[in-house]
């Protein structure tokens, strides 16, 4: 992401290569757009990229764990029926 925004203007190339990077990398079509973002602006704050990434990451986990866990008792209840 540092090399996209080295010249303060990012192109439609350089958010393709960072999409298929993001997909590559595990990250699901529909949260790149937002991850890119948070990227952006982090280094644009002098944030350290990998560290915004590994955030991220950690907080995708977990929502994805909050998912799961409010859907397991429903799941316990239409096993029971």
């Amino acid at each position: 992401m540092k090399m996209t925004l080295a010249d303060g203007a990012i192109d439609k190339n350089e958010i393709r290569i960072a999409t298929s990077f993001a997909i590559k990398s595990g990250f699901d079509e529909d949260e790149i757009p937002s991850l890119l973002l948070l990227l952006i602006n982090g280094i644009k704050k002098g944030k350290n990229e990998s560290e915004l990434l590994e955030n991220y990451k950690n907080d995708r986990t977990l929502e994805k764990r909050r998912k799961s866990h409010f859907s397991l008792p429903k799941k316990l209840i239409e096993e029971k029926d």
